[in-house]
């Protein structure tokens, strides 16, 4: 048999218990087809509109710096409000990576 000491023992236990919790989030999502559709909607209830944020509000993402802050929006009085995320990317200093890292926090409204 396996002779196993006190912290690999720990460490089994430990993986087990990480599939056993798996195993009980992916058995609720396919016996609540909804329960994923609500923590999705969740979230998006908390992401910041970027048509309704103001420099103090873009301040607060610790990914947008003052010149950022001012040209989004410089960028929104100039060109209206924006239609989709994806034209965030017209604004000058928010390239694909910083992008990326702005979509999962600003939405549209």
């Amino acid at each position: 048999m396996f002779f196993l000491n006190r912290q690999e023992k720990q460490a089994v236990l430990f993986v087990c218990f990480l599939a056993l919790a798996g195993s009980a989030v992916n058995f609720l999502l396919k016996l609540i087809p909804s329960f994923e559709h609500t923590l999705i909607a969740d979230i998006d209830k908390y992401k910041m509109d970027i048509n309704q944020a103001s420099l103090a509000d873009l301040l607060s993402l610790r990914l947008v710096p003052v010149g950022l802050a001012q040209r989004i929006i410089a960028y929104r009085q100039d060109n209206g409000h924006f239609r989709s995320l994806e034209e965030l990317k017209q604004v000058r200093g928010i390239g694909p990576v910083r992008y990326e890292k702005l979509r999962d926090l600003l939405c549209v409204r």
